[in-house]
This record gives C-alpha cells, sequence and structure tokens, in this order.
C-alpha cells in the first residue's frame, strides 16, 4: 500500500465535514498519476507501507489521533472511500477468509 509525504513530513487532510484522512493507495500507478494531475500536490512523494507496519503500527495511531484512511482517491475531486484504519483492517481480513474459503475445493491433497 502507499501514501504520500511532503518535505514537511506526514501528509493528512481535512474533508469538507472536519474529518481528518490519511490518504492510502493499492498501487504506486494510483500515488503516481494523483501527484501528476492534482494542483498543489508536485511536491508530494509516493511512501510504500507494508500490510504488516499499517496492521501493527500505523493503524493504532491512527485510531488514536481519530484520523481516518482515504482508499485509493482518484480523480480531479480526489474521491474515494473514507473508513477508520481499524474498519480497512476488517474488509480486507474478511476478503481474505472469502478467498481462503471460495478457492477451497474441499478435498484433501490427492484426492479424486
Amino acid at each position: 500500500m502507499w501514501t504520500v509525504k511532503s518535505s514537511k513530513g506526514e501528509v493528512i487532510f481535512e474533508s469538507n465535514r472536519g474529518t481528518k484522512i490519511k490518504p492510502l493507495w493499492s498501487k504506486i500507478t494510483r500515488v503516481e498519476k494523483i501527484i501528476k494531475s492534482t494542483p498543489g500536490f508536485s511536491d508530494l512523494v509516493p511512501i510504500e507501507i507494508s500490510w504488516g507496519k499499517f496492521e501493527s503500527e500505523l493503524a493504532p495511531k491512527l485510531n488514536e489521533k481519530n484520523i481516518f484512511v482515504g482508499i485509493n482517491w482518484s480523480g480531479k475531486n480526489l474521491t474515494g472511500y473514507d473508513m477508520s484504519a481499524f474498519q480497512l483492517i476488517e474488509i480486507v481480513s474478511l476478503k481474505k477468509a472469502a478467498a481462503l474459503t471460495h478457492h477451497s475445493s474441499g478435498m484433501p491433497n490427492g484426492a479424486s
């Protein structure tokens, strides 16, 4: 996963409702596109964050500071999904569990 930083450090945005938001993207290409196409973003630099570090370090810090995450913002209005860091962890965990269940044949290896 990816986020951005500026020469001043961490980048946190504020929504029109007053919610603090840390943007995250699933792919470097998404971040690069936003940096190139959004006025005022040209000085931002993409930073990669491992999922493990997000779960164990960043999510608890964001939650403590009441900062949401903005997922895969795109377009000129930076549209995307905003949620708590722990909501994101729950969604990803559920999707992983569903993928494991979906791909299971229910038959032991070598059985036919």
